[in-house]
């Protein structure tokens, strides 16, 4: 769960500390926390983009069917050449 991820890095940190390292899970994320502070709704941002949903992608070229023979110019069919 959340409470015990944020527990286990909130050990983490404290080890390295006590052995006068610092942590880079933590940096990281102070870091991050630095960042998202700026304009205040970098969080909000993530959400809104997330929500846009996928977009279409269009081949360049026809697609390849089993029965057809390879692009590759083997001369086999792409399912016994390349489809496997």
């Amino acid at each position: 769960t959340q409470e015990q991820a944020e527990a286990l890095l909130a050990k983490n940190a404290r080890e390295q500390a006590e052995r006068g390292k610092s942590s880079p899970t933590v940096e990281i994320h102070q870091s991050l926390n630095a960042f998202e502070g700026l304009d205040g709704n970098a969080g909000g941002s993530r959400i809104e983009g997330a929500a846009a949903g996928p977009h279409t992608v269009r081949r360049e070229q026809p697609k390849v069917g089993r029965n057809d023979l390879c692009p590759c110019g083997s001369g086999k069919k792409f399912k016994a050449c390349h489809g496997r």
